[in-house]
């Protein structure tokens, strides 16, 4: 079926009928390809239609062979199948197999690619910014994520996780109990094997943004919903940062947060902040929707700020222009004449000039206080010039700023994504000319262009200072009657170093060495609109990514209760998409240990050693492993849970969550991509005689309901067939979450509503919630009294 002849080089026929073969006699043998080969890395036609039918029955739970595929695959010879398992590697070859055959794979790819680009060099039609950015997206298709085998045991993670802790203090039965007495008893006794659990909660940890939203990424601004894993992102201090992970929220409830000076963006309520707050020794992690609460304190509205990026980011590219000249220029220079010119009478700042100036380039006196940046004349005859001899007149009319009025300057964009040192370069040149320094140490400039006021606004926001921006207007009397001028565009500069603004010392000295520093604190959060959203994760350590403004931002308890508990006599492994390894072992050492969660992430008052201590040991006797890689599909989990079963045993799978999941076929709608997943999750548990318990997110129909109402199981986000595939369907619901106008008595109380129990009653059960340590417990005592003075209704 192919070419009598294949360069060895690009194709290994051998290995590719080694493994095909090797699955026909042994479909346990998928486990080591499954999850990184590809029907596409085939150059044979009959092993790929062979290989690609072995998927389709392997998802559908079939044990497959020679026979069964022969049969699904009639325009094929049986006999042309039957080759493939008569030569067949020894098992422990095959992930070496799978390894030749993705390599050759690439390199057929790699010569296809390697045609298009010597075609678009000699593509003279096209830009050659043009041809190397498709260059590039060619080569982008040759990359992939590696399939990573980073299962973690409880015990190991906890004592590598210890010395995380000690830096932040120092700067096969029937059924499986839940450890939810109540719950058991509706479940006539805990999990089952084969059985697909599904968690459904209020969304509470989005870290949504509109699809709109700007992301600051490496090279300059990019669109939300644009991004895509392994993008590299400006980061609040300089570490590197990429995506990690992309996951669509669907359509969401938006809101505008904006601050203290201006800056504004848009995200959900769930949206995660590192927040300031005076009395707080090291921030909090904040929802929108915790801080909104907060600002109706007297005591903390105006007071909650979030950090600034340090500014080290930014192209590090040659500039055409000095960027504390071109700052100079713009601030006190003229640009509409042939010559540059400017008025300065500081000997400091004239030598600032001379000290940036090209080459060719000279101050000449113009008299009084007028200068000219004019072309070294050279060797020319005294009153000739060469035309367009001048380097800086030249590079500024490249800029686009040549011609410009005072009112039309702005800063060209190449100086706006420039390096830290640069963009620091064009403040000081704009600030030494043009910005001044009242009495009590206040920063200002001023301009009569709002197009730089906007521009000089977002350099300084940048590198970290609080910036504010005010209109005023201009005029001047004469004979008596007032002639209005431009409007003025203030700037005011607020920031613990804004001495660092100035070279000019005649300014610098002038800045109050003990000013108050203003905050970028919450000013106002209001709902704006709804619009489709999707979270990222980031490889920052903080979490932290930049957004609208240089805003800077962030970036499952019942599960993990059920989990923990089942790993004292159960193999446990949880599939944790939307936390780290880090996230979840401090939950663990607060939910093992009896520590709040907030003492193990901020220690203030030391951290309880006793009970870290006690946690790691508790771990040692518990089988409970972690994966922390995101953005899963079906396949991907099967071959993991497959290995993990193999090597360590595995009796309940818990996937945090089924929305961070996704689909074989990224075309395909969202609807249809759940849909594949939730059928394969209930596959995967027959399968492997395993319980399956996975979290979901709930749509927001629920709100519109009022605050007493329990989810329903046509609240479960996107797809019915979660509903139909699932044995069990779990709601929980916290009334207070709905109305924070409960009194305390309602702050641990909660309900799980059994929907759906495919093998015994629905019901009610009580729990409490101790959300401290982010851990359930069975409801003891009295239930709280019903709420007299709500206004959402009773609960």
């Amino acid at each position: 079926m192919n070419a009598p002849y294949v360069n060895d080089s690009i194709v290994s026929i051998e290995a590719e009928r080694g493994i095909v073969g090797a699955i026909l006699l042994d479909n346990s043998v998928f486990d080591s390809a499954g999850e990184k080969l590809k029907p596409e890395y085939f150059y044979s036609e009959l092993c790929k239609a062979v290989y690609t039918e072995i998927i389709k029955q392997m998802n559908t739970v079939k044990q497959c062979d020679v026979v069964t595929v022969g049969m699904a695959l009639r325009d094929l010879e049986m006999s042309d199948i039957s080759a493939l398992a008569q030569h067949v590697p020894r098992p422990y070859l095959i992930r070496r197999y799978c390894e030749i055959v993705i390599e050759r794979s690439k390199s057929r790819l790699l010569a296809a690619v390697s045609n298009e680009i010597t075609e678009l060099s000699q593509d003279h039609t096209r830009t050659i910014e043009d041809r190397v950015d498709a260059a590039q997206s060619q080569l982008s298709k040759l990359i992939d994520e590696a399939p990573r085998d980073d299962w973690v045991s409880a015990f190991d993670g906890l004592v590598q996780h210890t010395q995380i802790l000690e830096d932040r203090n120092s700067g096969k039965i029937k059924a499986w109990g839940t450890g939810l007495s109540d719950l058991d008893s509706y479940l006539e006794g805990g999990l089952r094997a084969g059985e697909l659990v599904i968690v459904g909660a209020r969304p509470s940890m989005g870290k949504a943004q509109p699809l709109n939203a700007k992301v600051l990424a490496a090279d300059g601004w990019a669109e939300m919903g644009g991004l895509k894993v392994g993008d590299t992102l400006a980061s609040l201090d300089g570490q590197p940062s990429i995506v990690t992970g992309v996951f669509p929220q669907g359509e969401k409830q938006v809101f505008r947060v904006t601050f203290s000076d201006g800056r504004a963006t848009e995200c959900c309520d769930e949206h995660l902040w590192s927040v300031n707050y005076r009395k707080w020794t090291t921030p909090k992690v904040l929802s929108t929707s915790e801080i909104r609460q907060l600002m109706e304190s007297p005591e903390m509205n105006g007071r909650l700020w979030i950090d600034t990026p340090t500014g080290d980011f930014g192209c590090e590219t040659s500039l055409p222009v000095d960027p504390w000249l071109l700052g100079a220029l713009l601030g006190d220079g003229d640009l509409t004449q042939k010559t540059i010119s400017f008025s300065k009478t500081a000997d400091q700042i004239l030598n600032l000039v001379r000290d940036s100036l090209p080459d060719a380039v000279r101050l000449v006196h113009a008299g009084g206080c007028d200068w000219r940046l004019s072309a070294d004349r050279g060797r020319d005859a005294p009153g000739t010039w060469a035309a367009n001899s001048n380097p800086l007149t030249n590079a500024v009319r490249d800029l686009g700023l040549m011609g410009c009025s005072s009112a039309a300057k702005f800063i060209p964009e190449i100086y706006m994504m420039a390096g830290r040192d640069a963009r620091m370069g064009v403040l000081r040149g704009l600030m030494d000319t043009d910005g001044w320094v009242e009495k009590h140490g206040s920063v200002l400039f001023s301009s009569a262009s709002q197009q730089l006021a906007k521009d000089v606004q977002a350099l300084a926001r940048s590198l970290g200072y609080w910036c504010s921006m005010r209109e005023k207007a201009t005029g001047y009397k004469k004979n008596g009657e007032y002639h209005p001028c431009l409007t003025a565009y203030v700037l005011t500069i607020s920031g613990k170093d804004v001495h660092e603004l100035f070279l000019f010392d005649g300014k610098k000295d002038r800045c109050a060495t003990r000013t108050r520093v203003k905050r970028v604190a919450f000013s106002k959060i209001e709902a704006s609109r709804e619009a489709p959203c999707q979270c990222i994760s980031v490889s920052h350590p903080t979490h932290l990514y930049i957004t609208d403004d240089y805003v800077v931002t962030h970036n499952t308890a019942l599960g993990m209760t059920i989990g923990l508990h089942l790993a004292e006599q159960h193999a446990v492994g949880l599939l944790s998409m939307e936390m780290t390894h880090s996230d979840v072992r401090d939950r663990m050492v607060a939910m093992m240990g009896n520590v709040t969660l907030s003492n193990v992430k901020r220690p203030d008052t030391g951290l309880q050693w006793d009970r870290v201590t006690e946690s790691v040991e508790r771990s040692r006797n518990i089988r409970f492993a972690v994966s922390d890689q995101s953005g899963l599909n079906i396949n991907q989990v099967r071959s993991k849970a497959r290995a993990i079963k193999r090597t360590q045993g595995l009796n309940v799978l818990v996937v945090d969550y089924i929305g961070l999941m996704t689909g074989l076929d990224p075309k395909q709608n969202r609807a249809y991509q759940l849909e594949e997943v939730s059928r394969g999750l209930k596959n995967l548990a027959k399968e492997l005689g395993i319980a399956v318990l996975c979290l979901a997110q709930l749509n927001r129909g629920i709100e519109g309901r009022g605050a007493a109402a329990i989810p329903q199981l046509s609240d479960l986000r996107d797809s019915g067939a979660i509903e139909q595939d699932a044995d069990i369907v779990l709601f929980v619901h916290r009334p207070i979450q709905a109305n924070p106008e409960l009194g305390i008595e309602w702050q641990s109380f909660s309900k799980l509503s059994i929907a759906k129990n495919r093998n015994g009653m629905c019901g009610l059960v009580y729990l409490n919630y101790q959300g401290n340590k982010t851990k359930f417990y069975g409801w003891t005592g009295q239930l709280p009294q019903k709420s007299t003075s709500s206004k959402r209704g009773d609960l």
